[in-house]
């Protein structure tokens, strides 16, 4: 009989491994936020940092402040996009783990 104590140790392990894995996954992916229907795009990677910033040449005859807007809802639409991301990741990894029943008392 297994000792529950080294399957749960087996699991942390491989529960481990499995966000270690993710979150290099996540390093490499790019998310995009827009704004102003695509008249502003931010590019940034799943580490928060800005890759790229497009912006379409008709928004440029608006007022500073309109662009300066659009600009800040991108970044927030993509920083979003990856909070999402990551949260769907520690579910996913979450889910393939029955952890409930490694530490539930043993019955007798």
């Amino acid at each position: 009989m297994t000792n529950p104590l080294d399957e749960l140790m087996k699991q942390a392990q491989k529960l481990q491994e499995k966000f270690s894995k993710s979150a290099e996954e996540m390093k490499q992916q790019i998310f995009v936020g827009e704004a102003g229907a695509g008249l502003v795009k931010v590019s940034i990677n799943g580490q928060r940092q800005a890759q790229r910033v497009e912006v379409d040449a008709s928004i440029l005859t608006e007022d500073k402040q309109v662009l300066e807007d659009l600009l800040l809802a991108a970044i927030n639409n993509a920083l979003n996009k990856v909070e999402d991301s990551n949260s769907l990741s520690v579910v996913d990894i979450a889910s393939q783990f029955n952890l409930k029943d490694l530490l539930s008392p043993t019955k007798k």
